[in-house]
């Protein structure tokens, strides 16, 4: 999922992201207050869901081997 960028700080776009299980979500770097408030949000939903948080970081990701 992503935001668009130069938008306002609603972080509703997080909570989207989260509930229908996303597993990516790009606001872009902590450059500017919108982003930062999204990427906020996100740390404290994942602190509040506690072990029941999965980010997926890396593995998100598909490795290509011997390309």
């Amino acid at each position: 999922m992503s935001a668009r960028s130069g938008e306002s700080e609603d972080v509703s776009v997080v909570h989207l992201a989260i509930g229908w299980n996303a597993r990516q979500l790009k606001v872009g770097a902590f450059a500017r207050g919108e982003r930062t408030a999204k990427w906020n949000e996100a740390l404290r939903i994942e602190e509040a869901l506690g072990a029941e948080a999965r980010f997926a970081g890396a593995a998100a990701l598909p490795v290509r081997r011997g390309a």
